[in-house]
């Protein structure tokens, strides 16, 4: 498969799969939110919920995908 990213239309077929994942969510997920929502509002007083967020550690400036490495990285945390 990893060949399919590195011919010279390896970034639209990277696009591509991308779209179709996302796409493929898009129906399945959104209608489940109402459903977790009421789970979380029925959870008994005592209940602790984990929220887990990590990195990849996906060396970004190293990236180079033929328009040049990036000038700025932005990070975006959720425990602000």
């Amino acid at each position: 498969m990893a060949g399919m990213f590195l011919g010279e239309d390896g970034f639209v077929a990277a696009a591509r799969l991308i779209s179709d994942s996302v796409e493929r969510l898009d129906s399945g997920v959104a209608w489940k939110i109402p459903e977790l929502l009421e789970t979380y509002a029925n959870a008994p007083a005592e209940s602790l919920f984990v929220s887990v967020a990590g990195s990849t550690r996906f060396g970004v400036y190293g990236l180079n995908f033929g328009w040049g490495k990036p000038v700025k990285v932005s990070i975006v945390s959720i425990d602000q």
